[in-house]
């Protein structure tokens, strides 16, 4: 019997970028969390919460902020049904 787990789940039940510092929402806040999702060396999804699109005075827009959020974590919109 092979005993190595064949997936592996991790949730984090909360915004994953609130951190109530004045960085939430950030290029370097979502940097920050790709490297500790990336450090369990599993595939994983993320689902972005309201305080994921909250980058101060970085970005001119929300577009702006979404497009840094999907890239950092190399996501493809998923158009609402």
């Amino acid at each position: 019997m092979n005993s190595t787990p064949t997936f592996a789940r991790v949730e984090w039940p909360k915004d994953c970028t609130e951190s109530k510092q004045l960085y939430a929402g950030t290029t370097e806040c979502f940097k920050t969390v790709r490297a500790y999702l990336d450090g369990f060396g599993h595939k994983y999804d993320i689902v972005g919460g309201n305080h994921d699109l909250e980058g101060i005075d970085e970005f001119s827009t929300d577009k702006a902020n979404l497009a840094a959020y999907l890239g950092a974590f190399y996501l493809t919109p998923v158009p609402a049904r």
